[in-house]
């Protein structure tokens, strides 16, 4: 008997999350190297940037999330080597901004793809 190998639907929004995510990373990775190599005064205000990039969840996280023991730590550790604020700036935006970003990616890309689908499927009928 012939089987039918289906696509598997997941791979491709999970690629599409993925490229969403590491091309925020890689803006972050670019702005925390910016701030820690130029030490000018107040160069870890750029990380405000990303709080409007990263809205819906920024505010949530810095709340919540920047005065943890695992970010103070960081920090603490950040301040031996030169950076401290940007390195807490860098951990919540590059780990739960990019996060958010996959997500986005993700869910549009099937919005996207199951609205081609129903677009196809309308056009059979007619």
């Amino acid at each position: 008997m012939l089987q039918v190998r289906r696509p598997n639907r997941w791979k491709t929004p999970i690629a599409v999350g993925l490229a969403v995510y590491a091309l925020h990373f890689g803006l972050c990775t670019a702005l925390f190297a910016t701030v820690h190599i130029n030490r000018q005064s107040q160069g870890e205000f750029a990380w405000m940037l990303f709080m409007e990039l990263d809205y819906p969840s920024s505010g949530f996280l810095w709340d919540h999330l920047a005065d943890t023991r695992m970010l103070t730590y960081a920090m603490d550790w950040g301040y031996t080597w030169g950076s401290g604020a940007n390195l807490r700036a860098f951990l919540i935006h590059a780990i739960f901004g990019g996060l958010q970003w996959f997500l986005l990616g993700f869910v549009a890309y099937a919005l996207v793809r199951a609205l081609r689908a129903e677009c196809a499927r309308r056009s059979s009928e007619a």
